[in-house]
């Protein structure tokens, strides 16, 4: 994974940052996504916030720009994009998949598609990724960094995205978060910086949950949560979530998502299968390695499986759209 960009996170000596307080509010409208999410009024659970004098209904642009206030979405909410966000969300992952993550075992490893995960740290020297070398190798996915925070973008992602495409690569693109800022905004940050990228080919939306950068396990599980309900508001789809040994410190292995598909990293194992976290039984990635050898990167990067008995992994990036 790409480190952090080497944010500060300025705190009184010995403290972690406060956890950003749980406050609800209306979310019948979201800006940021060159159009307006909206959610059916009649299916959104209604909920009272303690900002503007708890006034209904409130808009959420207003309150968005506070990086201290929730958003609570029912499971059940009904959501469409206006046409200028150009149809390019994608369906919920199938319930037949999210049911396999915990009934299936798992395949051989010699049936498993392989993919390398990166970052702008494999352009040396802004040397593009020879996408195509990669496929003709034999990997048919990859994962690459698109976001981070609410304003920072991959400078190769674009260009990585459209070599994939051209390749035949699926792609995975992954948000790295700063849990002192909104989790809000960083969520629509990164599904407009990725989905009107790319529609079919590109997998469900991940997020790589790895290190903490000070904030107590009470704040990640509060932002994360908030994080996954936009983005899965947003796009139709259960986020994939990243993670490694860090889940069992930092989040005080928490099992509140082991619903989510899981990406796992297990580095250097002899094995079939990696060790899990956060009460998942299965999982969808493994990232078994942080030092492959690819032809078409120029530099040692991370490598990944996908898990084989799941069905083809063509079906987690085909899916229909979602919304209008």
């Amino acid at each position: 994974m790409d480190p952090a960009l080497g944010r500060s996170y300025p705190t009184s000596a010995g403290q972690s940052p406060d956890p950003i307080p749980q406050v609800k509010y209306d979310t019948r409208d979201l800006p940021g996504v060159n159009g307006v999410l909206r959610i059916m009024p009649h299916r959104l659970i209604p909920v009272l916030h303690n900002c503007y004098g708890g006034s209904w209904p409130l808009s959420v642009s207003s309150c968005l720009a506070c990086s201290a206030h929730a958003v609570a979405i029912a499971s059940s909410a009904m959501v469409s994009v206006l046409p200028v966000f150009r149809r390019t969300l994608f369906s919920a992952v199938p319930l037949a998949l999210v049911v396999a993550l915990v009934a299936t075992p798992t395949a051989q490893a010699e049936d498993r598609p392989t993919g390398p995960d990166i970052s702008s740290h494999q352009h040396v020297g802004g040397a593009p990724i020879d996408w195509q070398a990669v496929k003709d190798a034999g990997h048919d996915f990859g994962m690459i960094k698109a976001t981070e925070g609410t304003d920072y973008v991959n400078p190769y992602f674009n260009d990585d995205t459209a070599r994939m495409r051209a390749a035949g690569v699926l792609r995975g693109a992954y948000h790295f978060p700063v849990f002192g800022e909104s989790p809000e905004m960083q969520a629509i940050h990164y599904v407009t910086t990725v989905f009107p990228q790319n529609v079919m080919g590109s997998l469900p939306p991940l997020i790589a949950v790895e290190r903490s950068n000070g904030a107590s396990a009470a704040t990640i599980i509060n932002w994360l949560h908030r994080w996954l309900n936009v983005v899965e508001v947003m796009t139709g789809k259960k986020a994939i979530i990243y993670t490694t040994e860090f889940w069992e410190d930092g989040v005080n292995d928490t099992h509140e998502f082991s619903q989510y598909p899981l990406w796992i990293s297990d580095w250097g194992k002899d094995v079939k299968d990696p060790y899990l976290v956060g009460g998942w039984t299965n999982w969808v990635f493994w990232q078994t390695t942080d030092a492959a050898t690819i032809p078409g990167i120029s530099v040692p990067c991370d490598s990944n499986v996908y898990n084989g008995t799941l069905g083809p992994l063509t079906e987690w990036a085909t899916q229909g759209f979602y919304g209008m």
